[in-house]
């Protein structure tokens, strides 16, 4: 049985849609064997298990020896703030590899999914989330959460799994964070919202004739200028934007003289040096 399938159902478990899972699958003795022990230990450890929240993690600690759950489950709660990533390190020292490296895991997760509400908050125009944008915000981060996470290159080689496994564990539990991870994504994403706000002003405009991108604000103009730039390296041109913003808003090709205006000006900013 592929592991993807088993993690599958799990997660359905996790969410309480196990009737979404396929009964073919139920039939699978490995699916059969990780969702009784789920099961088990929703009942014996309740509280710990409703805080695993990525299906990975999950599938790992379920993969422990009783001694080692046992043992999460006490140090879970004497040091539930560690776990949650905040708080001082810890020497772990004393405990199991595996438990080390799990709760390490943990932990790093958890920093992580902080550290990406920061970034939706604080973030600038077309700015992606990675390692480096962490860096960048190191000590924003370390005043306003409390510590910086996955920050530098020397934690991130300390980090057993490494930072990409640390960072797909949270987008399981937060999906937006791979797409956010993705300059083009979030290029269409920043680039459509802008655009939108353009266009309407377009159209509230009473004298079409008068409207010229002088109208608009230096904020936007400065966004729309990073947007040419960038557009430029990662995607061609703004013609792509068109159809993301119709979808949204239905109808806006037929603004034609403004899409021949915003493509025109957009090849002149993307050309100046």
């Amino acid at each position: 049985m592929a592991l993807e399938q088993i993690l599958n159902a799990l997660e359905a478990s996790m969410k309480g849609d196990l009737e979404k899972v396929n009964p073919e699958l139920l039939e699978s003795r490995d699916i059969r064997d990780t969702l009784t022990a789920f099961f088990a230990e929703q009942q014996a450890r309740p509280d710990l298990v409703a805080q695993i929240r990525s299906q990975s993690l999950m599938y790992e600690y379920l993969k422990f020896p009783l001694k080692e759950r046992a043992r999460l489950e006490r140090f879970r709660q004497e040091h539930n703030d560690y776990l949650l990533g905040s708080g001082a390190d810890l020497n772990l020292k004393s405990n199991s590899k595996i438990f080390q490296k799990f709760v390490q895991k943990y932990r790093q997760t958890e920093q992580l999914l902080k550290i990406f509400l920061f970034y939706l908050e604080n973030r600038d125009f077309g700015e992606s989330f990675h390692l480096i944008y962490q860096y960048h915000h190191r000590e924003k981060l370390i005043s306003t959460l409390g510590f910086c996470g996955l920050v530098d290159r020397e934690v991130g080689r300390r980090t057993p799994e490494g930072y990409e496994i640390v960072s797909q564990l949270a987008a399981e539990i937060n999906p937006n964070i791979q797409r956010y991870k993705s300059k083009v994504e979030v290029l269409k994403i920043d680039g459509t919202n802008l655009l939108l706000e353009m266009l309407d002003l377009y159209t509230k405009h009473k004298d079409k004739n008068k409207w010229n991108y002088e109208l608009y604000n230096e904020e936007t103009k400065a966004k729309f200028h990073t947007l040419c730039k960038e557009v430029q390296g990662w995607m061609g041109n703004l013609y792509y934007f068109k159809y993301l913003v119709n979808d949204i808003r239905p109808g806006a090709f037929k603004y034609r003289k403004f899409w021949r205006y915003i493509l025109t000006l957009s090849q002149s900013i993307a050309n100046l040096e």
